[in-house]
């Protein structure tokens, strides 16, 4: 989003840092973060306002007309609950957020969840289910 950047210059780079997307209706402001990258999936028009980090280590799947707010964070990494057995395991869960979905300033998207179309999820919430 930074002036004077070509579309293709845009291009490349959201190439280079997200699995899919539709290049040419996205808006990201910096900073933003991703864990992989190739992981997540991201429809039109895209917003996401500075400051969100997406842990995608497994597929994290983004609708069509989705903002996020400032500080919104999306984590597929997880751990066992077993104190001994989360010593050396680490595994992901998939995310999905449906189209036409607004999530508020600090929102917190834990592992294996799955939002449906025309929602909006709180700013503070941490969704778990």
């Amino acid at each position: 989003n930074q002036p004077g950047r070509s579309t293709n210059e845009k291009e490349a780079i959201l190439e280079t840092l997200l699995g899919s997307c539709s290049t040419n209706e996205i808006c990201i402001e910096p900073p933003f973060h991703v864990d992989y990258g190739m992981n997540l999936h991201v429809g039109r028009n895209f917003f996401a306002n500075f400051n969100c980090t997406i842990l995608d280590c497994a597929k994290v799947t983004i609708g069509d007309n989705v903002f996020l707010a400032p500080g919104v964070q999306i984590y597929t990494a997880t751990h066992p609950l077993d104190a001994i057995e989360r010593r050396s395991t680490e595994f992901a869960m998939p995310i999905s957020i449906g189209d036409d979905v607004w999530i508020g300033g600090g929102a917190i998207i834990l592992p294996g969840v799955n939002i449906g179309n025309r929602v909006v999820v709180a700013a503070g919430a941490v969704v778990s289910k």
